[in-house]
């Protein structure tokens, strides 16, 4: 009898894992089901006096007849991690969306890099409306919080490379609900996109980008994915690396004014190296797309998880 397994969430962005995980185990003849976070109970739990609160970042996968999990740490930090839980016996390994090599000490042989997600479920059938529009407006789109990159977007702006609404606001008025429909309408008519950390070195700003086939553009990651995303074959890349202070994902947010004014050049210098050359960009949206499809659509989540289980931890579902 194969195993039956128990999924805690509670955030919405959530349900895009643990529905692609519930779906395969279900499509495979598995028990599977989806429950609160709260729900989720070992021996360690009366020891804590903030459950809940560490448990805030990570989905947690539970084989219901061992009691052994795993799970999905979608932190933007990428040096963030929960002792307590992954130094538990019956904690296989945790598969984290913000990885970095050689960040987590004594607890390094238990974590993996993994994948990233979107934001919202919806997308998925956006995506087919919005995959093939003409992508003829030149100006990179951005969207995302302006806070810590206020003033670096102000000067793309000023230059005339990116869109007016930038920020959460739409010709100057705050508007901090946006739907789907409209983020992806906007940015499906771009040759680029655009992307600069914030409290996380990736978003899924990019991925979004990715599965309607805009070319993203964006400094060099320092993260890492199970399968890695290459800079100038999946992404056009930026190399801010003398720049400002790089001990965190915050570090344009560390940029003095000479900064600000070296790494906007550098974006405008390869903006205007690439922008007209069609085939270039889309030899690299194609390559995105192919990450995408691989890593991001299902069933790949859950595959995915099935190899790295397997290879990595000697587990099988």
């Amino acid at each position: 009898m194969k195993n039956s397994y128990t999924i805690y969430i509670t955030k919405k962005w959530e349900n895009y894992f643990s529905n692609q995980i519930c779906k395969y185990l279900l499509d495979n003849k598995y028990e599977a089901c989806i429950k609160n976070k709260t729900n989720f109970d070992i021996d360690i739990r009366n020891k804590i006096s903030n459950w809940y609160g560490i448990l805030r970042k990570y989905i947690i996968i539970q084989n219901n007849k061992t009691k052994q999990f795993f799970a999905i740490d979608h932190a933007d930090q990428f040096d963030h991690i929960v002792k307590e839980i992954v130094a538990h016996p019956l904690c296989i390994c945790i598969l984290k969306c913000q990885y970095r090599k050689g960040s987590y000490g004594e607890c390094e042989n238990k974590i993996s890099p993994f994948s990233y997600g979107v934001k919202e479920e919806e997308f998925f059938s956006l995506r087919k409306k919005y995959i093939n529009s003409p992508k003829n407006k030149t100006k990179m789109y951005f969207k995302g919080n302006e806070i810590g990159r206020s003033v670096i977007l102000k000067t793309l702006f000023n230059i005339q490379l990116i869109n007016d609404d930038y920020g959460y606001r739409e010709k100057g008025v705050r508007a901090f609900q946006i739907s789907q429909k409209y983020y992806l309408k906007k940015m499906a008519k771009r040759k680029m996109a655009l992307s600069l950390p914030g409290i996380g070195n990736f978003c899924h700003r990019e991925i979004e980008a990715f599965g309607i086939k805009v070319p993203v553009l964006m400094p060099i990651l320092k993260n890492q994915y199970y399968n890695n995303l290459i800079p100038d074959f999946h992404y056009i890349s930026i190399d801010n690396t003398k720049l400002g202070n790089l001990k965190t994902d915050y570090d344009i947010r560390g940029y003095n004014q000479s900064d600000i004014d070296a790494f906007c050049k550098m974006i405008e210098n390869r903006y205007k190296e690439v922008y007209r050359d069609n085939k270039y960009l889309k030899y690299i949206s194609n390559n995105a797309s192919i990450w995408f499809k691989n890593n991001i659509l299902y069933p790949s989540i859950p595959n995915l998880i099935q190899k790295i289980l397997k290879d990595k931890f000697n587990y099988e579902l």
